[in-house]
C-alpha cells in the first residue's frame, strides 16, 4: 500500500478501523426506526453513507484515501475507478479493456524483473558451490605441530633451542640448561615466535588446527609426562600450560583463516539472500496482481452478468406484454369492424326500403348479429379489463424481478468492499512481511531438522571444548587450591551427550513452535478460512444457486458482527432472503393462471365474433338478391350499390382481423411460456436467453397490424 507523505501508515490504519463505525452509524442516523426497516433501504442508505464517509475522509486525508487499494502496482486509481460507479450502468462504461491492458504491462514488467533475477540467482549457485567445494581444509599433521612447536621454542627470544625447552620442562624452576636458567622471556618470546610461524604457515596452507590436538602433541614433543595422576603430572612440568597457550595462538591463525574463507562465502550467501528476497518480492507483486484482478474481474462479470440476466428477463416480460396488448388492440379493431358491419347494414336495408323493396329477409339476418354485437360489447369490455390487470400483473412481476436483482447486485457490491478493507487491513501487511498463501515456511525459511545448520555444529564444538576444558585444565587448578576452596562443583555436569542432545531438542521445539505459529497466521491469507470453498467451488456451490457474490469470502472476519448475524447472513443459501425472492416465483404461478384464463376468453370472444360474422354474410347476401332484384332507376340503386361495397369491404376486414386475433393470441400464450421460463430460472443458469424472441421481433410483428 502506498500512502501520502503527509499521512503515516499508522495514522491511515487507524482511520479505516474507525470508518467502518462510521458507515453503519450514518446509515442508521437516516432511520430513527428500525423496527419496520426494509432490507433494501437500508442497504442503499449504507451505500450512501459510505460515498459521504468516503468524501470526508478524502477531505481530512488527502492523497491517502485514493490509495486505499492499490491494485498492480498502481496508486489506488485502478479501485477508484472501479469502485466509484454507483450503478450497474457506471460499471459497465468502465473502460475494462484498458484496465486489462495496464495489468497486462505490470506483469509483464514483473516477468523481465524475474528472469533477470532469476539469471543473477544462478550465477552466485555456481560461485557459491565453487567454494564450499573448498571448505574441506584437512587438520594440522603431528609432524608439522611439532614443527611449529619447535620453531617457537627454539627462538632467541625464547628457550634459544628445542632440547633447553625440553631439559628445562619448558621452565620449570629448578631445571636449568648448560647450567643456566631459561630466559626469564621464554613464555612470551615462545608466543610471539608461534604466532610468526603459523602466520607464515597457514598463509601457504589448506589446513586448520585443532586445540585438543595441537595441545596434546606440543606435550609430548616437549617430553611432558603422564603417569595417571594429573595433580603430579601438572606439578612436575609447565609444558602443559607453555602448550596451551601456543595452542590457542595457532587456533587463532587457524580460525582467522577459515573466516576468511567463509566470509567470502558469507557474502556470498547474503547476496544470494538478498536476491532470493528480492525475487520473493517480485514474485508475491506477481501472485498479489493476479489475484486481485481475478477478484475483481469475478466481480464485473457477476455485476454485468446480472445486468444482463436482468434484461434477459426485461425483454422476456416486455415482449409478452407487446404480444399481449396485439392481442388487445386485435380485439379491438375487429370489434370495431363489427360495429362498421352492423351500422352499414341497416343503412342499406333502409335505403332498400325506401325503394319499396320488402326487407324482411334481410332484417332477419340483421337483427341476430345486432344481438349477438350487443352481448360481444358486453363480453369486449370484461375482456379489456381482465387484460389490462394482467399487463398490470405483468409490469409488477417486471419490477419484482428488478428491484431483486439490483439490490443483489447492492449488496454484492458492498460485499467487494468489506473484503478490500479486509484485504488491505489485515492480508496486505502479512504478504508485506514476505509470507503469501503458496509459501512454503520451510522451503527457504525455517528447516524441519535445525540441526543441519553450521551454528549447530558450533554449538556442539563450543559445547565439547567446555566439557574438555573442566575435565582437564580446570580440574588441575581445581587440585591446586583444593586445600583452601573445593570448586569442583562449577564443572559438575550431566553427561555431555545428554546435554548437546537437550541444547538441540530445545531450539527444534521453539522452531516447530514458531512455524505453528506463522502457519496459523499464514491461514488469514485465504478469504475461505475455515471452509473447504475456493473461488470456483464458490460459485458452483452458492452463487450459481443465488447467494450473492463474496457472501462467503467474507465470514471468517465478519460473522460475528451485528450486520453479518442479523442482516447477512439472511442471504446465504436456504437463508430467508433467497426464500423470500423465490416467492416471486409464485407470482409467476398466479400470472400464469391468469394468461390462460385470458386466453380462453380470447377464444371464446373469437368464436362469438365469427359467428357474428356468419349472420353479417348472411344479411350481406340478403340485401344484395334484393338490391338485384329492385326496380328503381339506376341513379337511385347506385347509392345502394356503394353502400354495399363498403359493407362488403368491412365484413372481409373483420373476417381478417379475426384470423389475426387467433394469430395474436397463440403468439401471447408463446411469448408468455418463454417469460415464464425465463423468470423462473435463476441468474448463472440462464442456457437460452433467445427463446422468446428479441423485443425487435415483437415490435416488427406489431407493426403489421
Amino acid at each position: 500500500m502506498k500512502t501520502a507523505p503527509s499521512v503515516s501508515a499508522g495514522m491511515l490504519r487507524v482511520s479505516r478501523s474507525v470508518l467502518v463505525f462510521q458507515l453503519f452509524q450514518a446509515a442508521a442516523t437516516r432511520f430513527r426506526d428500525l423496527t419496520h426497516l426494509k432490507a433494501e433501504d437500508f442497504v442503499s442508505a449504507l451505500l450512501v453513507a459510505g460515498a459521504e464517509t468516503n468524501t470526508s475522509v478524502s477531505k481530512t486525508q488527502g492523497d491517502a484515501s485514493s490509495s486505499f487499494v492499490s491494485i498492480c502496482g498502481d496508486n489506488g486509481e485502478l479501485w477508484e475507478e472501479i469502485t466509484g460507479p454507483s450503478s450497474v450502468r457506471g460499471i459497465r462504461a468502465i473502460n475494462w479493456d484498458d484496465v486489462g491492458h495496464q495489468v497486462d504491462d505490470y506483469l509483464g514488467d514483473l516477468k523481465v524483473v524475474l528472469g533477470t533475477l532469476s539469471t543473477t540467482i544462478q550465477d552466485l549457485h555456481k560461485q557459491i558451490e565453487q567454494k564450499e567445494k573448498l571448505k574441506g581444509a584437512r587438520t594440522l599433521t603431528k609432524k608439522e605441530i611439532g614443527d611449529l612447536v619447535a620453531a617457537a621454542v627454539s627462538h632467541e627470544e625464547a628457550f634459544g633451542e628445542f632440547d633447553a625447552a625440553k631439559t628445562t620442562k619448558c621452565g620449570k624452576p629448578g631445571y636449568k640448561w648448560k647450567g643456566k636458567r631459561p630466559n626469564p622471556s621464554y613464555q612470551s618470546g615462545s608466543i610471539n615466535a608461534m604466532q610468526s610461524a603459523a602466520d607464515q604457515f597457514f598463509g601457504n596452507s589448506e589446513v586448520k588446527s585443532e586445540v585438543g590436538i595441537f595441545t596434546s602433541t606440543c606435550e609430548d614433543a616437549l617430553g611432558f609426562v603422564r603417569t595417571g595422576n594429573p595433580e603430579d603430572d601438572d606439578l612436575a612440568s609447565y609444558c602443559d600450560e607453555l602448550c596451551s597457550e601456543l595452542a590457542k595462538v595457532v587456533q587463532d591463525v587457524s580460525n582467522a583463516r577459515a573466516a576468511k574463507d567463509l566470509s567470502s562465502l558469507d557474502r556470498l550467501k547474503r547476496a544470494l539472500a538478498k536476491q532470493r528476497t528480492a525475487a520473493e518480492a517480485e514474485h508475491l507483486k506477481q501472485t498479489e496482481c493476479e489475484a486481485q484482478w481475478m477478484r475483481i474481474s469475478d466481480f464485473k462479470d457477476y455485476i454485468l452478468g446480472l445486468q444482463d440476466d436482468m434484461s434477459v428477463k426485461y425483454k422476456a416480460v416486455q415482449a409478452a406484454q407487446w404480444a399481449l396488448s396485439d392481442a388487445q388492440d386485435v380485439l379491438a379493431q375487429a370489434g370495431a369492424q363489427l360495429d362498421a358491419q352492423q351500422e352499414l347494414a341497416q343503412s342499406v336495408s333502409a335505403k332498400l326500403h325506401d325503394l319499396g323493396q320488402a326487407v324482411d329477409s334481410a332484417q332477419g339476418a340483421i337483427a341476430p348479429a345486432s344481438r349477438m354485437k350487443d352481448d360481444i360489447d358486453i363480453k369486449a369490455k370484461a375482456t379489456s379489463d381482465e387484460l389490462d390487470m394482467l399487463n398490470g400483473e405483468l409490469e409488477a412481476l417486471r419490477a419484482a424481478k428488478m428491484i431483486a436483482s439490483d439490490l443483489k447486485e447492492r449488496v454484492s457490491f458492498l460485499l467487494l468492499k468489506m473484503d478490500a478493507y479486509t484485504e488491505e487491513s489485515v492480508r496486505q501487511p502479512v504478504r508485506e512481511i514476505g509470507l503469501a498463501e503458496e509459501t512454503d515456511v520451510y522451503n527457504g525459511f525455517f528447516e524441519r531438522d535445525v540441526s543441519i545448520f553450521p551454528e549447530a555444529g558450533y554449538v556442539d564444538g563450543a559445547l565439547g571444548k567446555f566439557y574438555g576444558y573442566c575435565e582437564n585444565e580446570a580440574q588441575r587448578i581445581f587440585a591446586k587450591v583444593m586445600k583452601h576452596v573445593d570448586l569442583r562443583p562449577l564443572c559438575d555436569l550431566a553427561p555431555e551427550a545428554t546435554t548437546s542432545k537437550e541444547l538441540l531438542s530445545a531450539v527444534q521445539e521453539r522452531s516447530e513452535a514458531t512455524v505453528e505459529s506463522v502457519q496459523r497466521v499464514q491461514t488469514w491469507l485465504n478469504p475461505f478460512k475455515g471452509t473447504d470453498l475456493t473461488k470456483d467451488t464458490e460459485a458452483t456451490k452458492y452463487v450459481d444457486q443465488g447467494e450473492p457474490l463474496g457472501l462467503r469470502r467474507i465470514f471468517s472476519v465478519y460473522h460475528n458482527s451485528g450486520f453479518h448475524r442479523e442482516y447477512l447472513t439472511h442471504w446465504k443459501l436456504n437463508g430467508k432472503f433467497l426464500k423470500l425472492l423465490k416467492k416471486a416465483n409464485m407470482q409467476v404461478s398466479m400470472v400464469d393462471k391468469q394468461v390462460k384464463r385470458a386466453q380462453e376468453t380470447l377464444i371464446e370472444m373469437q368464436r362469438d365474433m365469427l359467428q357474428a360474422q356468419a349472420q353479417y354474410k348472411e344479411a350481406i347476401e340478403a340485401l344484395m338478391s334484393l338490391e338485384h332484384s329492385s326496380t328503381a332507376l339506376q341513379g337511385e340503386k347506385e347509392a345502394v350499390q356503394a353502400e354495399l361495397e363498403k359493407l362488403k369491404a368491412a365484413h372481409i376486414q373483420a373476417q381478417t382481423s379475426l384470423q389475426d386475433l387467433e394469430e395474436r393470441v397463440a403468439e401471447a400464450v408463446r411469448q408468455w411460456e418463454a417469460s415464464k421460463k425465463t423468470l423462473l430460472t435463476e441468474h448463472g443458469k440462464v442456457k437460452d436467453k433467445g427463446t422468446f424472441g428479441s423485443l425487435e421481433q415483437v415490435m416488427a410483428k406489431r407493426l403489421r397490424l
